[in-house]
């Protein structure tokens, strides 16, 4: 694939100041909505995937604001053609009624999930995840800090869908929750957890078991281990479970905070383009690795990658008050 035709600059843009007829240059780590428009859809082209103006611009005219004064990043997966955004900035902002107001999604039991518990837990904050085709995808709930399991899931308005695992998820060790995110087309929720590491095989076989994933190998395992300790040689692990039924329908391992020299073995050749290829200008590249695991012995990757707004820097931040994200 050529990239040619990428409006990529790593000079900085400028702009005249009239107060007294001099140049000042603009710190291009700052969001502009023109160069997204440009850099979006030409991203799109290289990536093959599907763009739409008329989404972007939606977006654009509904969460503009929140790209302002926010780190903004990308993300793709290697089992579908999308692109993803996201903006993540690291205030309290009802999306959720901002996205009802804009008819992007409708009030619904998700819905009234995520914003219970935006009301039950102090300091949670909502950021949106869009897709390049579509517009809105998820709404992330940020907890500020890990939070044990009971404060987050064993709550009188959680449905028993989610709350009959809890006994399953304390017998492997999953009682840190980081994250939450609900996903409006599937009508599932995921849920991000701090577990108990360093990760090894008896351990990686039965989390996996949980959404009848099958056992990886001995290497792979050691591979996302190395990868995903923290400083406490926690790792972040996620599922991904239907609210209506329960059903656990794919889990996944994270790697944070990655070195471009230092990588995993990324098989897929779009996520290897993705991550050599993908617009960025924050001073410190931000690099996140996962590996997700469904049914069947399914298999895939997913990267992001930072865009704008310094992420790097929103990242160590939150790492005063959680060392080991």
């Amino acid at each position: 694939m050529s990239v040619a035709n990428l409006p990529i600059s790593s000079s900085p843009q400028f702009r005249k100041d009239v107060s007294d007829n001099t140049i000042t240059a603009v710190d291009p780590s700052v969001f502009s909505a023109s160069r997204f428009r440009g850099e979006i859809e030409g991203f799109c082209k290289l990536l093959n995937a599907p763009f739409s103006a008329s989404a972007t611009e939606e977006v654009l005219k509904t969460y503009g604001r929140l790209f302002n004064d926010s780190p903004v990043g990308w993300r793709v997966t290697s089992k579908g053609s999308i692109l993803n955004y996201r903006s993540f900035q690291m205030k309290s902002v009802d999306t959720i009624t901002i996205a009802i107001k804009a008819n992007h999604i409708k009030p619904s039991p998700l819905t009234d999930l995520m914003q219970a518990w935006t009301m039950a837990i102090n300091g949670a904050q909502q950021v949106c995840d869009f897709s390049a085709s579509t517009g809105l995808e998820k709404i992330w709930l940020l907890l500020g800090h890990t939070r044990q399991i009971g404060d987050v899931l064993d709550l009188d308005f959680v449905p028993n869908s989610i709350r009959r695992h809890l006994p399953e998820f304390k017998k492997h060790g999953l009682d840190r929750i980081r994250t939450l995110a609900v996903d409006w087309r599937s009508g599932t929720i995921n849920i991000y957890w701090r577990a108990p590491g360093p990760l090894d095989k008896k351990q990686a076989d039965g989390l996996l078991a949980m959404a009848g994933c099958e056992p990886i190998d001995e290497a792979e395992v050691k591979e996302i281990a190395r990868y995903s300790s923290a400083k406490d040689g926690s790792f972040a692990f996620a599922v991904t479970l239907s609210l209506e039924t329960g059903d656990i329908g794919r889990s996944g391992f994270y790697a944070t905070k990655l070195l471009r020299e230092d990588l995993p073995v990324i098989s897929d050749e779009r996520v290897r383009f993705f991550l050599d290829h993908a617009p960025d200008y924050d001073r410190e590249e931000l690099i996140t690795i996962a590996w997700g695991f469904g049914k069947g012995g399914k298999k895939y990757m997913k990267a992001e990658k930072g865009y704008c707004g310094n992420f790097m820097d929103t990242v160590k931040e939150m790492m005063v008050a959680d060392p080991n994200i």
